[in-house]
C-alpha cells in the first residue's frame, strides 16, 4: 500500500499511514475501560536491577535486539537495492518485500512450536544460523547483482529472523514472575525498537562508506550484507553459549 502512495503522492504521503492508525488506536483506548485487574503484592514491583541480574531475560533482550537488527536492516536495504540498482518503482519493491514478511510470520508460528517441542537449544541458535547462511548468500548475489538471488536469500534471512524473534522474547519472558510480564513485553519491545533504528542506520552507513570506496553498485550491499551475516553469527555463537548454560 505504502509503495503505490510513494509512487502517486510522494514519500511523505506514507505517514497518513500511521497517523490514521494512532487516531484510531487513541479513541479505541480512550473508550474501552480496562478490565484486567492490576497486579499487587511484592512480585509486582518493578525491579530494574532484579531483571537485569536474571541472566534469562537480560540475554534474550538482547538477542531479540540482534535478530531485528538484521531484519529492519533488510526492510530497509532491500527496496534501497531494488530502488538504485534496478530501477524499480516502489510499488514493484513493495510487492517483492511483501511475501518476505509473510515469511517471517509464518517462520515465527513455526518457532514457537518448534521452541514448546524441543525448548530453546537447538531452535535459537539454529535460527540465527539460517539467518547467516541467508546474508551471505545475498552477499555473493550482490557482487552479480541479481535479483532473484537477492530476494531469494533475503527470505532465507526473514525466515531465520522469524523462527528466532518471537522465541527469544517467549524464552526471557518465561524467566520472570508472572506479574512482571507486562514491563518484560515493554522491555523488550524497546529493544525491538532501538534494533528498528540501529539496525538500518549502520547498515545504510556501511553500504555509503562502501559506495564512496568501490563506487555505486552491489558489491557496497554486499558489504552491508556481510555486516548482517557477521551479527547472525555472533548473535548465534551467544545463544548457543548463553542456553548451553
Amino acid at each position: 500500500v505504502t509503495g503505490v502512495m510513494v509512487d502517486a503522492w510522494g514519500w511523505r504521503s506514507v505517514f497518513i499511514v500511521p497517523l490514521v492508525v494512532s487516531v484510531l488506536i487513541g479513541c479505541w483506548g480512550a473508550t474501552v475501560p480496562s478490565r484486567m485487574p492490576m497486579p499487587h503484592g511484592p512480585d509486582a514491583r518493578f525491579s530494574p536491577r532484579g531483571m537485569v541480574e536474571s541472566r534469562g531475560f537480560a540475554g534474550a533482550a538482547g538477542l531479540v535486539g540482534t535478530a531485528m537488527s538484521v531484519y529492519f536492516s533488510l526492510n530497509v536495504m532491500v527496496p534501497l537495492f531494488l530502488g538504485e540498482q534496478v530501477h524499480w518503482e516502489s510499488t514493484v519493491a513493495g510487492f517483492c518485500i511483501g511475501p518476505l514478511v509473510v515469511a517471517y510470520v509464518l517462520a515465527s508460528l513455526a518457532g514457537g512450536r518448534m521452541l514448546d517441542r524441543k525448548g530453546p537449544r537447538p531452535l535459537l541458535p539454529g535460527g540465527l544460523g539460517v539467518a547467516v547462511a541467508g546474508s551471505l548468500f545475498m552477499m555473493a548475489a550482490g557482487l552479480t547483482a541479481s535479483v532473484p538471488l537477492v530476494l531469494a536469500g533475503a527470505l532465507v534471512v526473514f525466515v531465520g529472523c522469524g523462527m528466532t524473534g518471537a522465541s527469544f522474547q517467549t524464552v526471557g519472558l518465561r524467566r520472570l514472575p508472572a506479574s512482571q510480564h507486562a514491563i518484560g513485553v515493554t522491555i523488550m519491545t524497546m529493544a525491538v525498537q532501538l534494533a528498528a533504528s540501529l539496525g538500518p542506520l549502520v547498515s545504510v552507513g556501511v553500504m555509503t562508506a562502501a559506495q564512496g570506496e568501490m563506487g555505486v553498485g552491489g558489491a557496497s550491499y554486499a558489504a552491508a550484507w556481510l555486516l548482517n551475516a557477521a551479527v547472525c553469527a555472533g548473535g548465534a555463537v551467544a545463544a548457543w553459549k548463553f542456553y548451553r548454560t
